[in-house]
């Protein structure tokens, strides 16, 4: 019963050879089959090729989880030992905060408005892999603890070349303190900041619109705003949605995973 189908197929196959025209149809038939099925095949092997290397690139900004109070100061004191008590999934974790500003260079007048990500340099690389994407440094080591310390900030490279900046130059960043605009003129406050390296992650969104600083120089610019988000890196193996339901019951709260950026067909 098994062999009915190929049983079939090849009496079917032998009977063609008495018909040239039914044999050139068969014949046709076939090689449609064959091709059709060899380019579903190659783009399915594309699109997973695609889909791998996005994972990889998202994966190079973004940590796993992201755990965030609606931009909201996060009291650390407290968050801190919980997560390490109550959340043994946990491998590490990293307090941020995310501010925009204006950056503009010393020697020319274009601007870009960008995203000042102030980081804890000691436990950053721990949960996000941008610290393996800088291309060049102002120290000898290419590691974020080196690098961005004081004023000195890392920037993306196309960032650095729409503003035409290298490492070791001067950037003016302007700002409002004040969250909540009421009038129609916006007084800006002004900070400088030193380029101690450059990073490429081949995201255009972040390679010309992020700046990386210390969450110490973005607390003193913006009068001690505090942590407003934690980036979280799981152990091995963890069930990721589970942890993801735990944090917001825990702390009521908002909590995604980086897999949340990527669209999904």
């Amino acid at each position: 019963m098994k062999n009915l189908p190929f049983f079939l197929a090849w009496n079917y196959l032998k009977g063609t050879k008495r018909e040239k025209s039914i044999s050139a149809m068969v014949l046709v038939s076939f090689l449609g089959i064959l091709i059709g099925s060899f380019a579903l095949a190659l783009v399915a092997s594309v699109m997973n090729g695609f889909e791998k290397v996005t994972h990889e690139k998202m994966q190079s900004i973004h940590p796993q989880i992201i755990f965030h109070a609606d931009g909201q100061t996060l009291n650390l004191k407290k968050i801190t030992p919980t997560l390490q008590n109550e959340f043994p999934q946990i491998e590490s974790f990293s307090p941020n905060t995310i501010k925009q500003v204006i950056a503009q260079s010393d020697t020319d007048e274009d601007y870009s408005i960008i995203a000042l990500k102030g980081i804890d340099p000691q436990t950053e690389h721990n949960v996000c892999k941008i610290g393996k994407k800088i291309t060049t440094s102002i120290t000898s080591k290419k590691t974020i603890p080196s690098i961005v310390k004081g004023d000195k900030v890392l920037i993306g490279e196309k960032l650095a070349q729409n503003l035409d900046v290298s490492i070791g130059d001067k950037l003016n960043l302007y700002f409002s303190k004040n969250a909540k605009i009421k009038r129609k003129r916006i007084k800006l406050d002004q900070a400088f900041v030193t380029i101690g390296g450059i990073f490429k992650t081949g995201i255009e969104e972040f390679d010309s619109g992020l700046i990386v600083s210390s969450l110490d120089f973005v607390n003193t610019i913006f009068d001690d705003v505090g942590a407003t988000q934690i980036s979280i890196q799981l152990k091995p193996n963890t069930n990721e949605t589970q942890v993801l339901q735990a944090l917001r019951s825990r702390f009521s709260m908002q909590a995604y995973s980086w897999n949340s950026f990527i669209p999904h067909y």
